[in-house]
């Protein structure tokens, strides 16, 4: 008996290490990286709550982590903001794609230095919101330049004051 459990012990070693022999060629290299939640305090902070002036319409994304932080919000023509390693930055749109509620859209990109700030979002239509939009799911993906990227789950609402 022992000598079959060690013949079976060496064949499962062999047979384990011919699944790691490669080809010679370099192993693929990912560049992109997701940030561990540490780096994401640094990054990612709350906005101040937000208020629109008469007339004015606006997206308001909370983060859809525990403690339902606002983390981006952004008027129709107007500069995204968001606290970004303790500091509130405005976010120049660089590009927008997909269906269109009030200025804001289902695809969007913002650039800050050597950040990049992509929005993928879902409009929802509710009974009793004349002029705006839910967001029940969306993503903000947070990319740096040097590879590290990190996303968030988000959700949120288009709307505006009345004039």
């Amino acid at each position: 008996m022992r000598t079959i459990c060690s013949k079976l012990l060496i064949s499962t070693a062999i047979l384990a290490l011919a699944g790691c022999v490669t080809d010679g060629g370099p192993a693929p290299v990912t560049q992109a990286r997701v940030a561990a939640p540490a780096a994401e305090a640094r990054e990612i902070g709350t906005l101040s709550p937000r208020k629109l002036a008469a007339g004015e319409c606006g997206m308001f994304l909370w983060s859809k982590a525990a403690d339902r932080s606002l983390v981006f919000f952004n008027t129709r023509g107007g500069a995204g903001q968001m606290m970004l390693d303790g500091r509130e930055v405005k976010l120049v749109r660089a590009a927008a794609d997909g269906a269109e509620v009030l200025g804001q859209f289902e695809s969007q990109t913002f650039k800050h230095d050597q950040l990049s700030i992509e929005l993928q979002i879902q409009f929802e239509r509710r009974p009793g919101l004349a002029r705006g939009a839910v967001i029940p799911q969306g993503a903000l993906r947070l990319k740096r330049d040097d590879g590290w990227e990190y996303i968030l789950p988000v959700g949120g609402l288009v709307g505006c004051e009345e004039a």
